[in-house]
Formats: structure tokens, sequence, C-alpha cells
């Protein structure tokens, strides 16, 4: 992804959130949950890895709004940056895959 989309997909995340704020999130705890969103968001874009795609289609075809599956997924990756930051171990993508494949089911 280059400079400039990752410039427009951070453009878009923000607009997204001033239509549908979060009561509760200013500063940086506002800026951290963009971050996530646009770690999400560049896994879409990449299809990497595709079950995050997946598991977006399957929680909106279940009734999940985008914002709602994005949500659903992005607690899962920060999970999994959160342990393996405290575990001091390396990220665990199969761990992250196995648990997007539970969301919805």
């Amino acid at each position: 992804m280059t400079d400039e989309e990752q410039a427009q997909l951070w453009a878009r995340v923000a607009r997204e959130h001033e239509v549908e704020p979060h009561p509760g999130l200013a500063g940086q705890r506002l800026r951290l949950h963009l971050a996530v969103h646009v770690v999400v968001e560049r896994q879409l874009v990449e299809d990497s890895p595709a079950e995050v795609g997946i598991t977006l289609q399957r929680l909106t075809g279940q009734g999940s709004t985008r914002h709602q599956a994005i949500h659903a997924v992005a607690e899962v990756a920060s999970d999994e940056v959160l342990s393996s930051l405290s575990d001091g171990q390396r990220y665990d993508q199969e761990r992250y895959v196995r648990r997007l494949r539970l969301l919805g089911r």
C-alpha cells in the first residue's frame, strides 16, 4: 500500500467515525481505535490473511453492519497483538486465523 493510499484509508476511517462516533472515544483512545480499524482495512485490501474478508462476509451475512463486523475482527486483532506484546512472543497469524474462523459461529 502506498503512502497516498494509506493516507486515504486513514481519512476514510476518520470520516466514518465522524458520521458514526463512539461515545467516550476521543484523543489518544480515538486514535488507537482508528489505528486498529486501519489495520483491519489494510488486511482487507491486501487480502492477507484472506480469513479477514471471509469473516467480514460471514458476519455481515448474519446481520452485522460492516462497522460492527470490522469491530469484531479488530477485537481479535487487538487481542493477538496485545498477547504477543505481553507474552514476549512472536505474533501468531495461525492463531489469529483460527480465532477469526470462530467469529459468528
